[in-house]
This record gives C-alpha cells, sequence and structure tokens, in this order.
C-alpha cells in the first residue's frame, strides 16, 4: 500500500491501522509512480486588498478505533449535511452522523453488495435536503435518499461510466448531475441522476488539464475544484473540463501543497485543502491566493498521521479526519481581519569592520500587522533583488573588483502583500594587501637608529607594522610592533642600535584592518 506524500514510518503506521480490513482502501493506492512528474510552474498570489486570516481555535476532538458508535476503522470521507457531520467509516462499511459537536446520532447502511450495503467507501457527499451520495473504490456510486430509498449504479473498468478507483464526489445542483473522481482512470466523470454518463474530463499527465492519481472534488453551478494529489496542486475547472487556474504548487513553504487529498468550500467561497503529505490545513481565497495555514494537531504526537479529507459547515467551522488515527477534529472559522502595516526586518552580522573574506548577513522580519511575513529580500551592491533570509556579501579573488565599502539594502513583504520601506547596511569588503618599501639605512653603534619604511594601503584607514633586526645568517637580534597607525608619507621605527660593526637585514611587514598581511620587504641596515 502507498500513501502519497507519506514517510515510511508513516506508510507503515497506515498499513497497520487498516490492517483489518478485508477489502484495500484504493483511496491511499496512488502508485508511486503517479506523483513522480511535478506540475509546471505556477504563480502563488499575494492577497490584495490586505486581507488575512488568523489560525483558527481546535473546537474538539472525537472517535476512536474500534466498530462501536464513535468508533472508526479507517475514516476516508467527510461532508457536513442538515443533520450534522457525515463520515465515511470504510473499515466498518458504514457512514456514521454526529451532531457538529461530535454526538453520536446515527449510522448508515452496513457490509454487504446490495442497495444501501457497502464494500468499500471512499467519499461521501451531502445535499442540502440530506439525500447522501457514496462512492465506493469497486466502481460501486450510491445516492441514498432522505427517506431511505436508494438508486444504485456500478461498474468497474476504464470505459463510459464505469470506474476504477471511484473517490470524491458531489453535484452540480445547477445542472443535476453527479460528479465522480475516476482515480486510477485520471479523470472526472459525469452522471445523471440515473447514472447514465454525461461525459468526462481530464487525462493522465501534469499539463493543465491533466491529473496524477486525483482524489477529491468540490463545487457546484459549473465550477469545481479537483485534487491533482500526485501533481500537488488544486485545479478549478468549468463543468467542460477547462482549466479556469491552478492553486497551489508542490513544495514546503507557505500554500504549497505535498499531496493533498480532500477540498472543501465555504460560503464566500474560500478553498480549504487537506494537505495530507503535511498534515495541516491550507486555505486560499476565491482568487486562488494564499489565505492561511495550520497544522492538525488531534491524536497522538507519537503516531503518523493521515488527514485524508475536509468540510466546512455553514458558520465556517471546519472538519478533518484523520485515517491512521480514526479521528475527527473540529476547528473553528478562519477570523478575517485587515493588515495595513508593512513587516519590518532586522540584519544580524553586520558591523562596522572591515572583511577580507565573503560576510554572511541574515535577516529575521516580523510582521504587527498579523498576516504573517510572506518573504524577505535584498540586493547587494546596486544589484537586483534576491528572495531569502541570508545575503552572502562576496570578498573578490581576483582584480579585487567589489572592495571597498558595498551597500546591501534589504526588506520584507507580508502575506496582505504590504511591502517595507527598504533599509541598508554597508559592508566593508579588503582583500587587498599593503604595500610595504624599506630604505636602506646606516648608523653608528650605540646610537639611535632610524630605518626608515613607507606603508599603504588603498582602503584600510589604518595599518600595524612589524620590524626585525636580523644577521645574515637570520638571527633576530632585535624585534618591535606599532601601534595602529594612520599610513602617511614617510615612517621611522627607532632604536638604540647595540649591535656590533657590520651588515643586517632590516624587515618591515604591514597587516591592515582587514587582516591582509603585505609582502616582507627587506633592506640593509649599516652599523658603523
Amino acid at each position: 500500500m502507498t500513501v502519497p506524500g507519506i514517510s515510511a514510518t508513516r506508510r507503515g503506521a497506515l498499513g497497520a491501522a487498516l490492517s483489518l480490513l478485508l477489502l484495500p482502501l484504493a483511496l491511499f493506492a496512488l502508485p508511486s509512480a503517479a506523483i513522480a512528474a511535478p506540475c509546471a510552474a505556477v504563480s502563488l498570489g499575494v492577497p490584495a486588498p490586505a486581507a488575512h486570516a488568523n489560525t483558527p481555535p481546535s473546537l474538539g476532538v472525537w472517535g476512536t478505533k474500534g466498530s462501536g458508535p464513535m468508533q472508526f476503522q479507517g475514516p476516508t470521507g467527510i461532508d457536513v449535511g442538515p443533520e450534522g457531520v457525515y463520515v465515511a467509516d470504510q473499515g466498518n462499511s458504514r457512514v456514521q452522523v454526529f451532531t457538529e459537536n461530535g454526538d453520536f446520532v446515527r449510522e448508515i447502511g452496513k457490509h454487504g453488495d446490495a442497495k444501501g450495503e457497502f464494500l468499500s467507501i471512499t467519499r461521501i457527499h451531502v445535499n442540502g435536503g440530506g439525500d447522501l451520495y457514496i462512492s465506493e473504490d469497486n466502481g460501486r456510486i450510491q445516492k441514498i435518499f432522505e427517506d431511505g430509498h436508494v438508486h444504485l449504479y456500478e461498474g468497474s473498468g476504464a470505459g463510459d461510466g464505469v470506474f476504477d478507483g471511484a473517490c470524491g464526489i458531489t453535484v452540480d445542483y445547477a445542472s443535476g448531475l453527479i460528479y465522480v473522481v475516476d482515480t486510477k482512470n485520471c479523470r472526472v466523470q459525469k452522471l445523471d441522476q440515473f447514472g447514465a454518463f454525461r461525459g468526462a474530463f481530464g487525462t493522465k499527465g501534469s499539463a493543465e488539464g491533466q491529473f496524477e492519481s486525483p482524489t477529491g472534488i468540490a463545487g457546484t453551478y459549473g465550477v469545481f475544484y479537483v485534487v491533482d494529489s500526485g501533481n500537488s496542486r488544486i485545479q478549478e475547472m468549468s463543468d467542460d473540463g477547462a482549466v479556469r487556474r491552478v492553486i497551489g504548487r508542490p513544495g514546503d513553504g507557505a500554500g504549497e501543497l505535498n499531496e493533498p487529498m480532500g477540498v472543501a468550500l465555504d460560503r464566500d467561497g474560500n478553498v480549504y485543502v487537506a494537505d495530507t503529505g503535511h498534515d495541516r490545513v491550507v486555505v486560499f481565497d476565491n482568487s486562488g491566493d494564499f489565505v492561511t495555514q495550520w497544522q492538525v494537531t488531534g491524536g497522538s504526537s507519537a503516531e503518523g498521521r493521515c488527514v485524508a479529507d475536509i468540510a466546512v459547515d455553514g458558520d465556517g467551522n471546519v472538519y478533518v479526519i484523520d485515517t491512521v488515527q480514526t479521528y475527527v477534529q473540529k476547528f473553528g472559522p478562519i477570523s478575517k481581519s485587515t493588515d495595513g502595516t508593512p513587516p519590518t526586518t532586522k540584519v544580524h552580522n553586520a558591523d562596522d569592520e572591515w572583511h577580507r573574506t565573503e560576510v554572511k548577513l541574515t535577516f529575521t522580519a516580523t510582521d504587527v500587522g498579523g498576516s504573517g511575513v510572506d518573504f524577505t529580500e535584498y540586493t547587494i551592491g546596486g544589484g537586483g533583488w534576491t528572495p531569502g533570509p541570508v545575503a552572502i556579501v562576496p570578498a573578490p579573488a581576483e582584480k579585487h573588483q567589489g572592495d571597498g565599502p558595498i551597500k546591501v539594502r534589504f526588506r520584507s513583504v507580508d502575506r496582505a502583500g504590504n511591502v517595507e520601506r527598504y533599509k541598508s547596511v554597508t559592508v566593508l569588503i579588503d582583500t587587498e594587501a599593503p604595500v610595504v618599501e624599506v630604505h636602506r639605512s646606516s648608523v653608528t653603534k650605540g646610537r639611535r637608529a632610524s630605518v626608515r619604511f613607507s606603508a599603504s594601503d588603498r582602503l584600510s584607514p589604518q595599518l600595524m607594522v612589524i620590524g626585525t633586526v636580523e644577521t645574515k645568517s637570520h638571527d633576530v637580534l632585535h624585534t618591535a610592533q606599532s601601534e595602529w597607525f594612520k599610513p602617511k608619507g614617510l615612517n621611522g621605527w627607532s632604536f638604540i642600535a647595540r649591535f656590533r660593526k657590520g651588515y643586517y637585514l632590516a624587515t618591515i611587514t604591514a597587516y591592515d584592518r582587514a587582516g591582509n598581511i603585505s609582502a616582507t620587504e627587506q633592506n640593509w641596515l649599516v652599523v658603523n
């Protein structure tokens, strides 16, 4: 059994959790090859006007493993309807109904292949009148009317009106057509209320309008959101299969998805995604722009998770199911507010010192407006803006191009689209060594000697020198180190010459503030 976007550890946990089931759960049996090809690059927009949402509170968790009321064996689908919250309890071959606070109401169905019985439930949909639509992995589609009457359509395969892994299901209330996600055939099929085939759209692939192991669908009145799990995206499509927009893209960042499995809409048209591979809920607005996201926290953190489906009620409360840990978690509505304040960014590792190697600046940003920081960007020396929390100011290795004061500008943008006014710091780069010239000197023994030298550096404001006097055989007789000084014209190093008469080597080495070292320069000191 392969679970898309789930680590080997969590796949094992899911397999163990469902090992008691007599029938395979095809909803999660997505081949690894089907999730290898990512979709084409898709842009995530920045919301405008500056609206954002905060993480909603958790309002409760219910459900344990088992076969009794309020117990589940591998729940696979969830929806809300007139009686409350409906959960597809796949392993127990039934649908359980709860109040919105998690109190048990009743159960629908039992194991079997007759009308109103189930073999392998995958997803459910409830309309406003309480009619229940159920898809099964074996190609069966059932409609259970509110009065208990049942319509059954069934057929397995790849032709029109039959399915290979029927999964997500919804109804277009404008046309009355039933839309069913045909997972392994990588398409969405349309049936009328009597089960007759009325069309299909989608093929296998990663281009727009194509799918890799689709798993869920939501929408009505001619606009539908299809969970393209293998391509880690949601495709917003018209009833004829035309792509209106692509929502989300593969990745781990804000608004990015890892093989999602469920989707739902609220009354405002916001799109809620069960981002299975990240164990979280991700929300986009009706323009496809990222709004907010939060982790699913119910159950035990020590066990694997598999957030498989999602539903939203008329008050904006959000319900998710965890197939591995067999529970329902309810979250409150997202709280919308307005953010008109740009983020504030701080820079770290900036100083007033000179550097002869690259300097790594790091940025941290906070957003008091509440929408959250979207990204930070910087520009070095007047170049283009580059996104990222770290800027590397290079220290040139050849020809010293770029040495000197280098200005780095930086700013951040929040999720509401507010752009911070840029700030700047100056980084001092010096990779050039000082230049030293030592002049020949002479002195009478016992008198004060003055070794004349010149030292210069194009950039460093101060130098320090170390001087030595040594014999021709390199025995050091005298050494001294200066303080930091500003190089200017000819400099001198004075000391009493207590050496024997003869020739000695006076050596001067200069250091600049960046730590560059001059070539060692020498000349003769003659003691008479």
